[in-house]
C-alpha cells in the first residue's frame, strides 16, 4: 500500500471515495463549541488507465487554515512525502496525489 511519510492514514476503497466527507459534513451540527479535528482526503493515482484510485484520509492540526495558499502548500508537501517502497532489484509504480480536501 502507497503511504505518506510519517503521516498515519486511514484507507477507502475506491466504490466508497469520499464517502468519510459526506459523514463529517453530515456530523458537523453536532458540535457545538470548539468541533472535531481537520480532516484531509487525498486521492492517490498512478495515471495509468485501468488502475485504481487509492482515497485515504488523515486528521490535521496546526495547519493555518486562514489562507487557502497555505492549505494549498500543506497539500503540495504530501506530494514530496510518499513513500517510495521500491527495492534495489526492483522498480514500484510512481505514485501521486491526484486531488485532494481539506
Amino acid at each position: 500500500m502507497v503511504s505518506f511519510k510519517d503521516v498515519p492514514e486511514l484507507f477507502e476503497i475506491e466504490l466508497e471515495l469520499r464517502e468519510v466527507l459526506t459523514v463529517r459534513t453530515k456530523s458537523l451540527a453536532t458540535f457545538h463549541k470548539l468541533g472535531p479535528p481537520d480532516l484531509c482526503h487525498i486521492v492517490k493515482s498512478t495515471g495509468h488507465t485501468g488502475q485504481c484510485n487509492i482515497g485515504s484520509y488523515h486528521f490535521v492540526s496546526r495547519v493555518d487554515v486562514s489562507s487557502s495558499a497555505s492549505l494549498a502548500a500543506y497539500i503540495n508537501s504530501l506530494t514530496y512525502s510518499i513513500e517510495d517502497n521500491s527495492t534495489w532489484f526492483s522498480k514500484s509504480t510512481a505514485w501521486k496525489v491526484r486531488n485532494g480536501c481539506y
